[in-house]
C-alpha cells in the first residue's frame, strides 16, 4: 500500500510537469494573432496550492504516526483544492488570460474579452486534472497506508534466536566478555 502511495504521487508529479508546461487553450484574436495559455497561467491559487501539496507529501515521508496521517489528509485536501481552483479558472478562460489579450490588442477590461474570436481547448488540461486526481488518491492512500517498520541499527537487532554463525551475535558475546573459542 505504501508503494501505491508513492506510485500515485510520482504519476501525479510527472503528469503535472507535462501538463503545466503545455498549452491548455489557444486564444485567437480578430486580427489573426493567437497565443496559448499554459497550465501555470490558469489559476495563481492553483499553482500556489501545488507547492503546498508537494510540501505535504515530502513532510509525510519524514514523519511517523498520527501526524503522517494528518499530512496525508492535508495532501489530499490541497490537491482537491487545486482541482477546484482550476475549475474556477477554466469556467472563464478569458479572464485568466486578460493580461495577454490586453498586451496583444491594447484594449483592457471587458472590451478585450469581447474582442476574442475563438477559444480552443487542448488535451493538456485533461492531463492536469488526471494528475490532480492521482495526487488526491495518493493522499488518501497515504492516510490508510500502514506504518513502515521502525528502522533499527545492527546493534539493536540482537535477539534470543541468534546463533553462533551470526556475526552480530558473536561480536555481542565478545562485548559481554564471553570467549567464543571455548564453546
Amino acid at each position: 500500500m505504501r508503494r501505491l502511495h508513492h506510485l500515485l504521487a510520482a504519476a501525479a508529479a510527472g503528469g503535472l510537469l507535462v501538463s503545466l508546461s503545455g498549452v491548455w487553450w489557444t486564444i485567437t484574436l480578430p486580427s489573426g494573432g493567437s497565443f496559448g495559455v499554459t497550465g501555470l497561467e490558469v489559476s495563481a491559487l492553483g499553482s500556489t496550492l501545488l507547492g503546498a501539496v508537494a510540501a505535504a507529501y515530502g513532510a509525510s515521508l519524514l514523519i511517523r504516526g498520527i501526524p503522517r496521517k494528518i499530512l496525508g489528509a492535508l495532501h489530499a485536501g490541497l490537491a482537491a483544492a487545486v482541482g477546484w481552483a482550476w475549475t474556477e479558472g477554466l469556467s472563464s478562460p478569458l479572464v485568466s488570460s486578460l493580461a495577454e489579450i490586453t498586451a496583444a490588442t491594447g484594449i483592457a477590461g471587458q472590451g478585450a474579452v469581447d474582442g476574442v474570436d475563438v477559444t480552443a481547448p487542448t488535451g493538456f488540461g485533461v492531463l492536469g486534472f488526471i494528475a490532480v486526481a492521482s495526487a488526491v488518491g495518493s493522499g488518501l492512500v497515504g492516510i490508510f497506508a500502514p506504518e513502515p517498520p521502525k528502522k533499527t541499527s545492527r546493534y539493536e537487532r540482537r535477539g534470543e534466536d541468534s546463533t553462533a554463525e551470526d556475526p552480530v551475535s558473536t561480536w555481542d558475546s565478545l562485548s559481554e566478555g564471553d570467549d567464543p573459542t571455548k564453546h
